[in-house]
């Protein structure tokens, strides 16, 4: 039983340096993206020059959230996976490990970071519109 807790808190704490990574990431792009002049003369002029900018600007970033999305996907399977373990050792009398649930609660805080974080950024949702017509 010890090493399967391990092995838990070990990927548990795995999980959360990548969304520690994600949060640092989503920190920068909302300060670079104030840098980034969106209302440019031909930007309103709508030419074709400018989308094909946008576009090579933009891309990077997609790409990002893509991945970003791809991690909470394959960390929300985990959680799920982690805690209907902990419901069958409920159910067969166990004791709960104290490393592991702590570890759990540091990766649901650092996700719940993130979530608040990408949510309110419009930006991210303006640049994938500009992105979608480039």
């Amino acid at each position: 039983m010890i090493a399967a807790d391990v092995e838990a808190i070990q990927r548990i704490r795995g999980f959360a340096q990548q969304a520690h990574g994600w949060l640092l990431w989503v920190y920068a792009y909302r300060a670079l993206d104030r840098t980034v002049d969106k209302e440019s003369e031909a930007r309103k002029q709508n030419t074709r020059d400018q989308y094909v900018q946008t576009r090579a600007m933009i891309e990077p970033v997609v790409r990002e959230l893509q991945k970003m999305l791809e991690f909470t996907t394959s960390v929300r399977t985990a959680i799920v996976r982690e805690v209907q373990t902990l419901l069958e050792q409920r159910k067969g009398n166990q004791w709960w490990n104290e490393d592991r649930l702590w570890a759990l609660a540091e990766l649901l805080d650092r996700l719940l970071v993130l979530d608040l974080l990408k949510d309110p950024k419009s930006a991210i949702n303006n640049d994938f519109a500009a992105w979608r017509r480039a």
